[in-house]
């Protein structure tokens, strides 16, 4: 028997069993109504509206990537790519990538698409070779401009994917992640997708009023989160300048000796 591309739960309990839709099943539980998907690759419960329900279970959300998170080698790659992407006139342009898995790897692709400062809009390729429907993840860089979804993100990306965009590329690289099932979205950890590289930075872990903006002016003085100072102590420490102060303190330990 076929499934229905919809279906409507009561959350009785937390566990809530096998999906009854194909496509995605609201879910009404004792703190909102919530949204449930599932495909190969990912499952998702995501909030989509606050109420209280009494005698119902309360659901909390749960974005799950069910395949090994993309290499931070990867996630590099994009980044050296977006920094390369420009106009003929050398000012950066946004660029798009598809990912996707197959044979137990992640798969980065740039697919045909038209490149401009404000967007990107993906053009139709029989030459394509990988199906639209493996892609996964969709990632899109925001060069100058913060990591954000904007309202055109939110017409374009209505499909059932993990979604991120990568910001302030040149001076301080950012990024933010969400998942979307068809058109109702939920932010997540960058964690969930990645492994996250020490130079770039989950928006969600920075510091509240934080500014991303790279727009060549100081940024404003912050306190920053534990979280941010490991991330800045992790780069000292594999960079050329303690390289040269250890090397010279050994040096003059051995002749103080």
């Amino acid at each position: 028997m076929s499934k229905l591309p919809v279906s409507y739960e009561i959350a009785r309990n937390a566990d809530l069993g096998p999906m009854m839709a194909s496509m995605y099943s609201y879910v009404v539980a004792s703190n909102g109504l919530y949204l449930r998907a599932q495909r190969s690759g990912i499952e998702a419960l995501i909030p989509i509206g606050p109420a209280q329900v009494r005698g119902l279970a309360e659901l909390h959300t749960s974005v799950q990537l069910t395949l090994p998170s993309i290499p931070g080698e990867m996630l590099l790659e994009m980044l050296e790519r977006s920094r390369a992407s420009t106009d003929s006139q050398g000012r950066l342009i946004e660029i798009l990538f598809h990912l996707y898995y197959a044979e137990e790897s992640w798969h980065l692709v740039e697919p045909p698409q038209q490149r401009s400062s404000g967007g990107v809009t993906l053009l139709p390729d029989m030459a394509e070779t990988y199906p639209a429907g493996a892609v996964l993840v969709e990632v899109h860089s925001h060069h100058h401009m913060q990591a954000y979804f904007s309202a055109t993100d939110d017409r374009d990306e209505q499909g059932f994917r993990l979604y991120a965009v990568l910001g302030t590329i040149q001076r301080r690289p950012t990024v933010r992640v969400r998942v979307g099932v068809y058109g109702y979205f939920a932010e997540v950890p960058a964690e969930t997708l990645f492994e996250m590289p020490v130079s770039i930075i989950d928006v969600r872990r920075m510091p509240a009023g934080f500014d991303e903006q790279d727009d060549g002016q100081e940024a404003p003085l912050v306190v920053p989160t534990q979280s941010v100072v490991t991330d800045l102590l992790a780069r000292w420490a594999t960079s050329k300048w303690a390289q040269r102060l250890t090397s010279l303190f050994t040096t003059r330990l051995g002749r103080d000796e």
